[in-house]
C-alpha cells in the first residue's frame, strides 16, 4: 500500500478511466477488476466497455461492499469516426 498523497488539502488518485472487462470486450471479469486494480495500486478504475454499461454496472455491484479501489461505471461510445469515454453514466448512450 503506498502513502497517500495530498497535494493543497486534496487527495490525489492514481487510476485508470479506460478499463475493459469481459461481458464485453475484455478479458477479466467485472467482479474481479476491483482485485487486479489494488494489485497494481490504483485508487479509482472506471469499466469502459464498447457500447454497453453492463460490465461496469457488475463490477462496481461487486465492489460495493468493498473498501478497495473505487470501480466507476463507464461506456467507450464508439460512433463512425470516433470513441469517447462517458464515465459515470448508468446506461449506454446512443451516438
Amino acid at each position: 500500500m503506498r502513502e497517500p498523497i495530498t497535494v493543497e488539502g486534496y487527495q490525489v488518485l492514481s487510476g485508470d478511466f479506460h478499463v475493459h472487462a469481459f461481458v464485453g470486450d475484455g478479458g477479466i471479469a467485472p467482479w474481479s477488476m476491483q482485485d487486479q486494480a489494488a494489485h497494481l495500486g490504483l485508487d479509482v478504475i472506471a469499466i469502459t466497455n464498447h457500447n454497453q454499461t453492463l460490465a461496469g454496472r457488475l463490477g462496481r455491484s461487486s465492489a460495493e461492499s468493498s473498501t478497495g479501489p473505487i470501480v466507476l461505471v463507464g461506456e467507450e461510445i464508439t460512433g463512425r469516426n470516433f470513441h469517447l469515454i462517458g464515465v459515470g453514466i448508468e446506461r449506454a448512450v446512443n451516438w
